[in-house]
């Protein structure tokens, strides 16, 4: 199961020592660590499929004591489930044990309860019977089973289409397990069906649909470990170990070792910076690699000062350590160290494409789509990742609507939006970040405004350039206003928030706002700078309007260095020079339900 040595063993018992520093041993289920869904406080709630991860991690133990705790633990995953035959939430799991049983007449999905639990929850469960199953309690353990099949029968059909792919890869596994089981070939073949499905999308798009989720990436290689583990057949683990190998290569493809971070852009984050917020794809990488140097924050005892951004994440170490054999994703690797003149990477992603640039120092990463973001705070669809002397700095765009974006060397741009009437929405989307009210096109000239977060660095505004520490971020266009502001809030994975007015003038087909980076040459800058104080206490600096670039200060971007998704419309030749995926579900992103559901 695991090494008794090794990065496996490693993760295994630094992740589960620190949940159990949050088991309430009173309730048998773990707390919060930290921040949940940015409005529950830490400790403040008990956790559901996390409390089903750490008692596998109890049972892997063996002692009696880690044992016995376990299935207490167990008892109370069980009697959380729902039960309310023929609604919507029937047979998935309390969204948390203080959770109200909800109505089924009003309860809202998402709000009153989580769906996905079915998958999270009844996984964990099987691998604990595949695993443990010897170990419990015969009474116990036909509990599990009935629980099991409860969730699986519950689960509407079609409710998971082939595009939301985690819950996706969690279902066929379960449906397919579970009917194995208990006898059910109905479920059997569903499961199986559903595998088919999935690994004949797989092939025709190169990849999976939710691109670049640091989080449910996580999610996806778990669930291919079952696969591959423990197979309901065959088809499952050869399925499983191809879909895992391509989508780890793709993974360690984008990896910087230097900065610790996925180059962006990211459909869905919760925190742009590993080192700052936790994610699963983080403990994978700590599984394979080791924990020294993996993309993971510090882990905040509890009791201490402070907590892990992001935190719920780490309690799935145990479950990871067990599933992230070298039969999954092979032998432990390092990333190429980009060369001193970096190097361009692209996907196609149906219409929406990808751009990154990876350097020594700095990585860059930018979408260029129709895709409606509707402001979600998970989307960072433009981000950049360089070293600072204290660390790794990420900036990212918050609050998109449409964006037009592409990655260069050091350069990102954002260029001016194109049919945006096309997109069903109640006020017209600004191309480059929030919907504009009106209230800022009369005055300063501000015709639409771009909103950036950031972390791990202290800006000073000078003019129409940022200096940090390290970098020089100059910003190209109509620039009318350049403000900064630090923000305060363990919720929040950001520390400044800098927001760039745009007047109207843009010069034809060049960028409405380019972002242009340098290392940091002091000497040859005005010394007229405001500094922005982070965190708590910080000054938060004055609004200065600084000289404005009008429309030809911004050089035309040139197709002939774009990467080759931007460089022309030759769909023959697009195919060739990045991966082909199919779009996103755009029309009320219902692939990606923008709430945390691990």
């Amino acid at each position: 199961m695991i090494p008794a040595r090794g990065p496996r063993r490693e993760l295994f018992e630094a992740t589960l020592d620190w949940s159990l520093g949050f088991l309430d041993r009173s309730r048998h289920l773990v707390w919060n660590p930290s921040v949940y869904d940015a409005e529950v406080p830490a400790r403040t709630v008990h956790l559901t499929p996390n409390s089903a991860w750490v008692a596998h991690g109890l049972l892997a133990r063996g002692d009696p004591s880690s044992r016995d705790e376990a299935v207490s633990m167990l008892e109370r995953v069980l009697a959380l489930q729902l039960r309310a035959p023929g609604a919507a939430f029937d047979g998935t799991y309390a969204l948390f044990a203080e959770s109200a049983e909800p109505d089924p007449e009003r309860a809202v999905v998402w709000k009153d309860y989580d769906p996905n639990w079915r998958q999270f929850v009844g996984t964990a469960l099987g691998l604990v019977l595949e695993d443990h199953g010897g170990a419990l309690p015969a009474k116990l353990v036909e509990r599990i089973e009935t629980s099991v099949l409860r969730a699986c029968r519950g689960e509407p059909e079609g409710r998971i289409p082939l595009d939301y792919t985690n819950p996706g890869l969690m279902q066929a596994w379960l449906l397919a397990w579970c009917g194995r089981r208990v006898g059910d070939a109905g479920l059997f073949r569903r499961g199986a069906a559903l595998a088919a499905a999935l690994g004949a999308r797989f092939e025709e798009l190169g990849g999976f649909d939710e691109f670049n989720s640091p989080t449910y990436y996580g999610i996806d290689l778990y669930a291919l470990g079952l696969w591959r583990e423990l197979p309901p057949d065959p088809t499952f683990a050869e399925l499983g170990g191809r879909m895992a190998a391509a989508l780890w290569a793709e993974v360690m493809e984008r990896y910087h070792d230097r900065l610790r971070n996925w180059c962006g852009p990211f459909t869905r984050t919760y925190g742009p910076d590993a080192t700052r917020s936790a994610t699963l794809l983080g403990l994978w990488h700590a599984a394979v690699n080791g924990m020294k140097d993996a993309p993971l924050p510090a882990l905040v005892p509890a009791g201490e000062p402070g907590e892990t951004h992001h935190g719920n994440d780490v309690m799935a170490g145990p479950v990871i350590a067990r599933l992230a054999s070298p039969d999954l994703l092979g032998a432990p690797r390092r990333s190429a160290v980009p060369a001193a003149a970096g190097r361009s990477l692209a996907w196609r992603v149906g219409e929406r494409r990808i751009s990154s640039w990876i350097g020594e120092r700095l990585m860059l990463g930018a979408e260029w789509s129709a895709r409606d973001w509707l402001g979600s705070p998970q989307a960072a669809p433009l981000t950049a990742h360089w070293s600072e002397p204290g660390g790794v700095a990420a900036l990212w765009l918050s609050g998109a609507r449409q964006v037009h974006a592409v990655a260069l060397p050091s350069r990102l741009e954002i260029h001016e939006q194109v049919g945006a009437g096309e997109v069903a929405t109640d006020s017209e989307p600004d191309a480059l970040g929030e919907t504009d009210s009106g209230a800022g096109r009369t005055g300063a000239g501000i015709a639409r405004r771009v909103r950036l977060l950031g972390s791990g660095f202290r800006p000073e505004l000078a003019g129409n350039v940022i200096h940090t520490s390290a970098m020089r971020i100059e910003l190209l266009g109509d620039v009318v206003s350049l403000d900064a502001r630090p923000l305060e809030g363990v919720a929040n994975p950001a520390e400044v928030e800098i927001v760039v007015g745009l007047g109207p003038a843009t010069r034809a087909g060049g960028p409405a706002l380019a972002l242009v980076f340098a290392q940091a040459t002091r000497e040859a800058e005005p010394r007229r700078t405001r500094r922005v104080g982070c965190g708590p206490g910080g000054p938060a600096g004055r609004r200065r309007r600084p000289s404005r670039r009008r429309g030809g200060a911004a050089p035309q971007c040139d197709s002939s260095v774009l990467p080759a998704p931007f460089a022309g419309g030759d769909a023959a030749a697009s195919a060739t020079a990045s991966r082909k995926r199919r779009p996103a579900r755009d029309e009320n992103h219902r692939a990606w339900p923008m709430r945390n559901v691990s």
